[in-house]
């Protein structure tokens, strides 16, 4: 059965997608009157939807109605046996189920509803030891409830988790608010950040990432979230996880004192004193010191390049993204070669020396 259903889904995956898209359709619901548009936002404000069904009690999928909803390939009502298909046993049709949620839920241009709906049941998936894509798993919830990056990240914009609410894009449903999609997927995240600390002592120095990235986006944290990442960070061996760590304490709650120690401080590994120093680039806008851009000119290595590839805060490993990386601040490095990616995002961060404001990379309402 498991099979027929992501069978079936990709064969109605070009078909959805025209849909999606139909001009008359997009258009005609955009000339609905604004008091009727109102009231039909609000019927349908998936925060409102998600906090009733977190609040009934452990998550149930046949309890939530997906059909009320669109992702970006039609109605959401498959996302249930997607979500079954990934959390099952055979590792292939977990894989395809994940891919088709992904594309699904998440595009270039924002999240959506379901995704938002989707959070508790991925949360479960990763923390079941038996399940396969785990990692996948955590990310899609967290990126459920995250601004797509793909522009060049500036000091003013890399703790930017979500768009300020009211400034919002419409889709893929008619009234799918993307303020309040990536509200309640952050909502959700928080409310079982119980999960998420768990994850930080897995096995596998990627599902821990993840967890921490899910941790950073999460809203409503308790506070144990931040003794719980700094408890990781003592005992923590993996370069990738320990630079996420910093930045994560760093995003929640960190200040640029404290920042400024980690990063001058020699008995510190490396990564940390790396990602202290990005920490205290967007804590502050205070004039870039000269030891600060000479440390961080020292720790760009090819080394250093290949952790924080791992580091999902640093987006500079697309052809996309490389296209829009700044030439280096060092003129020696090769803006768009090995070391040069990682060195032409943080020029990025470095060329904005006292933080611009945030601007969208789609029409906002």
């Amino acid at each position: 059965m498991a099979s027929n259903v992501v069978t079936s889904r990709i064969l109605s995956y070009f078909p959805c997608m025209i849909h999606a898209v139909d001009d008359d359709t997009y258009s005609g619901s955009r000339r609905r009157p604004e008091q009727e548009w109102d009231a039909l936002c609000a019927a349908n404000d998936v925060r409102v939807w998600s906090a009733r069904w977190r609040a009934a009690g452990e998550p149930d999928l046949e309890r939530v109605e997906w059909g009320r909803f669109q992702h970006w390939r039609g109605p959401a009502d498959d996302v249930p046996d997607l979500l079954r298909c990934a959390a099952g046993p055979d590792p292939d049709e977990a894989r395809e189920a994940l891919y088709l949620l992904w594309d699904g839920l998440i595009q270039e241009s924002s999240t959506s509803a379901p995704a938002a709906l989707a959070v508790p049941f991925l949360l479960r998936l990763a923390i079941d030891l038996a399940a396969h894509g785990r990692v996948e798993a955590v990310y899609l919830a967290a990126w459920a409830g995250h601004r797509v990056v793909y522009v060049v990240e500036t000091r003013a914009t890399l703790f930017r988790v979500a768009w300020p609410l009211e400034q919002f894009s419409v889709g893929p449903g008619e009234t799918d608010r993307s303020d309040w999609s990536l509200q309640a997927a952050r909502e959700a995240l928080g409310a079982d950040a119980g999960i998420l600390m768990k994850l930080l002592d897995d096995d596998d120095p990627d599902l821990r990432t993840a967890a921490v990235f899910a941790l950073a986006t999460a809203l409503n944290l308790p506070p144990t979230a931040d003794h719980a990442l700094r408890a990781r960070l003592s005992v923590e061996p993996d370069p990738a996880v320990r630079a996420s760590l910093v930045l994560a304490i760093g995003q929640l709650g960190g200040d640029a004192g404290e920042a400024e120690r980690w990063w001058r401080d020699p008995a510190r590994p490396d990564d940390v004193r790396f990602a202290a120093a990005l920490v205290w680039l967007c804590a502050t806008q205070l004039p870039v010191p000269a030891d600060l851009t000479g440390l961080l000119a020292e720790f760009t290595t090819p080394e250093m390049e290949q952790v924080m590839l791992r580091v999902p805060w640093a987006e500079f490993s697309t052809p996309g993204m490389m296209r829009m990386l700044l030439p280096s601040p060092w003129p020696e490095d090769k803006p768009r070669g090995v070391p040069g990616r990682l060195a032409g995002w943080l020029a990025g961060l470095l060329d904005d020396a006292v933080g611009r404001p945030y601007g969208a990379p789609f029409p906002l309402h």
